[in-house]
């Protein structure tokens, strides 16, 4: 996990967490391989499980509305999706696609959940960054 470790050190938000915060959730990844063009979250689909952070490859954010498909962001090495299901609760408000090829990092609902209460750094970039995913997403359900 030591590798798992350095990697999310380098990143926002675990960059800014003590190295034992950074530790204690990269002893929580999960790996997962996600295959070009494969659905990983679907919009309106089943809450998201875990916070999914990109090790390797792309992901686009998408919907798909009477066969035509509008990419509203792409994400790649180092950034992370999922917390706005996972804050609200709900179902995605995007579809996440892999672009190409997905090596992730997956941190478990309850891990993020925990972080999020007792490390008020972490909690703040992910409300931040939910606004804001949210505000530029396309009719969001309430």
């Amino acid at each position: 996990m030591e590798e798992v470790a350095r990697f999310l050190s380098e990143h926002p938000p675990f960059s800014l967490l003590t190295s034992e915060q950074v530790q204690r959730l990269a002893n929580a990844i999960q790996i997962e391989f996600f295959a070009a063009g494969q659905d990983i979250l679907i919009r309106d689909g089943t809450p998201a499980e875990y916070l999914y952070i990109i090790r390797r490859g792309s992901v686009d954010l998408i919907t798909d509305e009477n066969q035509e498909i509008q990419i509203h962001d792409t994400l790649t090495e180092g950034e992370s999706f999922a917390h706005p299901s996972l804050i609200r609760g709900k179902s995605p408000i995007l579809t996440v696609r892999a672009r190409e090829d997905v090596l992730a990092y997956l941190l478990p609902a309850s891990r993020f959940h925990q972080s999020r209460r007792e490390i008020p750094i972490f909690a703040r970039f992910y409300a931040t960054s939910a606004i804001e995913r949210m505000s530029n997403a396309p009719a969001c359900p309430p």
